[in-house]
């Protein structure tokens, strides 16, 4: 879009300089200078939400890789965790065995 901007602001001085030699009092040049007028309007609209849409999806985007890197680091970790879970001995029935067993699941 915003390659297009120098074109479309070259017709709209174009279009300027052909009303400026129209009289402006005959009821033709009003109602092409308000069609004009329309016509950037929804032009400006037009543009601002490209923007906004470019904006949303360079967000999007952005999401999009911070997710896909905490699905790698959780698919790097799992298989860890896993493996040291499958380890583990049974829990004790002995209460210093037990803080021992907790000390080094929290050392994991």
């Amino acid at each position: 879009m915003e390659n297009q901007e120098p074109g479309i602001k070259s017709l709209d001085d174009r279009l300027e300089s052909l009303l400026d030699k129209v009289d402006e009092k005959t009821p033709e040049a009003q109602m092409v200078k308000h069609e004009i007028s329309d016509v950037g309007d929804k032009y400006k609209d037009y543009v601002d939400k490209l923007k906004e849409r470019k904006s949303k999806l360079q967000d999007d985007i952005s999401n999009a890789e911070e997710f896909q890197k905490a699905v790698q680091e959780l698919e790097s970790w799992l298989p860890v965790a896993t493996e040291n879970i499958a380890s583990l001995q049974p829990i004790s029935t002995e209460p210093d065995t037990v803080k021992k067993q907790l000390e080094d699941l929290e050392v994991r």
